[in-house]
C-alpha cells in the first residue's frame, strides 16, 4: 500500500514539474535588473542621510569628550583642593586636543612637575572647536570647583563645536561650573 502512495506522489510530482508548460522555479534577467536599479536608488536616497549622521556622531563624540575632560577637572580640583586646568595643545584651537593636569603655581601652562590627569587626542578632520574670549585657550578650576581666571575673576564661556558645514552645538560652561549644551545654531558661533 505505502509502495503505491509513493508511485502515486511521484507520477504528480512528475506531471506538475515537467513538460511543457511547465514553469522554471527561479528569476528572470529583468527582474534582478529591477531589483539591482531600486536598491541603486535607495542607496543613493540614503547616502545625504548616512553623512548628515556621521557628521551628527563625530560632533556627539566630540562634546562628551569634552565633558568627561571637564568633569575630572572639577572633580580632581575638589577632591584634592588643589587648582586643575585644561590647555589647549595649540593656541586657540581646542580641536588639536588638550591636557588637563594639577596647576600647582596657577600659570594655566603644564610645567615640569605639574601632574597629567589626562590628555586628548585632536578631533576628526572636518571638526572645529573653539571658545570665546574666557574659554580661548584654557579652563582653570579651583578647590571649590568654580572655573576662575588667573586673576581670580570667574570664568565662564562658550566654545562652539562645528563641523564644516556650519552645524554643530555650543558647550555653555555656567560661572559655577556647570555646563550644558545648546543646539540652536545662534548659540554657536561656526565660521
Amino acid at each position: 500500500m505505502q509502495s503505491e502512495q509513493v508511485r502515486h506522489f511521484h507520477f504528480r510530482y512528475s506531471q506538475q514539474h515537467s513538460g511543457s508548460g511547465a514553469r522554471a522555479l527561479g528569476i528572470s534577467l529583468i527582474e534582478l535588473l529591477a531589483v539591482v536599479v531600486i536598491s541603486g536608488i535607495l542607496t543613493v536616497a540614503a547616502i545625504p542621510a548616512f553623512n548628515h549622521l556621521l557628521k551628527q556622531n563625530r560632533i556627539e563624540t566630540a562634546a562628551m569628550r569634552l565633558l568627561a575632560h571637564l568633569q575630572l577637572a572639577r572633580q580632581v580640583a575638589i577632591a584634592r583642593g588643589v587648582r586643575v586646568t585644561m590647555l589647549t595643545n595649540s593656541t586657540e584651537a581646542w580641536e588639536q586636543g588638550w591636557s588637563v593636569f594639577v596647576d600647582r603655581d596657577a600659570d594655566a601652562r603644564c610645567d615640569d612637575g605639574e601632574i597629567k590627569l589626562a590628555e586628548a587626542a585632536p578631533l576628526p578632520d572636518g571638526v572645529t572647536l573653539r571658545g570665546n574670549a574666557n574659554v580661548k585657550q584654557w579652563i582653570s578650576f579651583t578647590a571649590d570647583g568654580t572655573p576662575t581666571l588667573l586673576n581670580g575673576g570667574f570664568q565662564a564661556g562658550t566654545l562652539s563645536l562645528c563641523t564644516d558645514d556650519q552645524s554643530g552645538l555650543a558647550i555653555v560652561m555656567s560661572r559655577s561650573g556647570r555646563v550644558r549644551f545648546d543646539r540652536s545654531p545662534a548659540a554657536r558661533h561656526c565660521a
